[in-house]
């Protein structure tokens, strides 16, 4: 398998050190825009809407390993985190981060729909609606 690291443990080209990072680059580039809560070590929490982390070794100390919060919806520490503001929070000063998706549910005509939202429409009475004929036989009319 070449996402195995090789017998001294060292990260090569093809190590899980590599796929453990590029899993980590998706999740982090699947949750920009998004709001999430921040859980501090010193017990205050944060929510705003996640910009980026920066997990580069060879970055400067100033900005290495850190959370970048912008638009602070809500803080239970006022003091140190002002609304509407943003945040710079070290990795080791967190203790968990719950991101949710936001849909608003609101669509232009024919435009893309996930399966969550058309399963949540309503239709005449809540009634099932059969398919039709086409969805159910090939075109030759029959099975």
């Amino acid at each position: 398998n070449k996402y195995i690291s090789n017998a001294s443990g060292g990260s090569t080209e093809g190590s899980l050190d590599v796929l453990v990072r590029h899993r980590y680059i998706h999740l982090v580039q699947s949750l920009i825009g998004k709001p999430c809560k921040y859980f501090l070590t010193d017990g205050s929490t944060l929510t705003g809407c996640f910009v980026t982390a920066t997990p580069a070794p060879s970055a400067p100390d100033n900005v290495r390993n850190k959370y970048i919060i912008k638009g602070i919806t809500e803080t239970s520490d006022p003091k140190r985190f002002q609304l509407n503001g943003m945040a710079v929070i070290a990795f080791d000063k967190v203790v968990m981060v719950v991101c949710q998706s936001v849909q608003t549910g609101v669509h232009a005509k024919d435009e893309f729909k996930t399966d969550v939202e058309i399963s949540r429409q309503k239709t005449k009475d809540n009634e099932l609606v059969s398919a039709g004929s086409e969805w159910l036989f090939s075109r030759g009319g029959g099975p």
